[in-house]
């Protein structure tokens, strides 16, 4: 329970942003894989809520920590145990 009430007590309202233009919790985002020229959709969110599975990913993973902040056409390296790069194809609000 106070695990619970921990993450009450620190959790962040985000407000909802039709025009958002960098990733950030909350948003969706459309990446390409570069090396396997494939693309995902993903929803940032905390790591309470994260589900590769259902399409959202948090943003303290190794790939929402790399594309926070950043903007459309970016291409950026995600540090993991075998690095790889992703485009930001889209960036959406909130669903």
């Amino acid at each position: 329970i106070k695990e619970i009430e921990a993450t009450l007590n620190n959790a962040e309202i985000i407000e909802e942003n039709s025009k958002s233009n960098r990733v950030g919790l909350g948003t969706t985002v459309t990446l390409k894989f570069i090396e396997k020229n494939e693309e995902k959709t993903y929803m940032i969110v905390g790591s309470i809520e994260s589900n590769p599975f259902e399409g959202k990913i948090s943003s303290s993973c190794a790939l929402g920590e790399a594309i926070l902040g950043k903007l459309v056409g970016d291409i950026i390296e995600v540090k993991a145990i075998k690095p790889y790069k992703v485009q930001i194809i889209s960036i959406g609000a909130k669903k």
